[in-house]
């Protein structure tokens, strides 16, 4: 299993050990990048998402967004999509919603299939947050102000 979990991105100073971790040189690497933690929030405040895809663009990464929220009731088909990449990024904003959309695709089970077959997940913030088995304790953070967006 290969996990990069990271407070925000991948950092200058950590692009080698995501790049070996991957196998690939970091032009080569075709990273899937989950913004859904960002959707409770209104444009204006939610600006990280486009710092974030600056710094992957910066790193030379082949990104491709992939809109969680198209795939409820779908998971062989987040399962296709989602094998077309070396890394499947999620990134941050609201640790609950995304933990929540997550679980309306069947996001797990479809992760726990891309990890046994040698995919990376990566995680900044929110992303990183979900890979453990709890949120306990960030609800005074993330846990009250958010709704659920179609």
């Amino acid at each position: 299993m290969k996990l990069f979990l990271s407070s925000y991105a991948v950092s200058e100073g950590n692009k080698a050990a995501f790049a070996a971790l991957v196998g690939k040189p970091l032009a080569q690497i075709r990273m899937a990048l989950i913004e859904n933690a960002a959707d409770p929030y209104p444009p204006e405040k939610s600006g990280f998402v486009r710092e974030t895809r600056e710094i992957f663009e910066k790193l030379g990464l082949q990104i491709e967004p992939v809109d969680l929220r198209g795939f409820r009731g779908k998971s062989a088909a987040l399962l296709a999509k989602l094998r077309r990449f070396d890394v499947v990024w999620a990134g941050g904003g609201n640790t609950y919603y995304l933990r929540w959309i997550m679980e309306v695709v069947g996001f797990a089970g479809v992760m726990g299939k891309l990890l046994a077959e040698g995919a990376v997940y990566g995680g900044g913030s929110a992303g990183a947050l979900v890979a453990g088995k709890m949120l306990k304790y960030f609800d005074a953070v993330d846990g009250e102000g958010w709704k659920v967006v179609p």
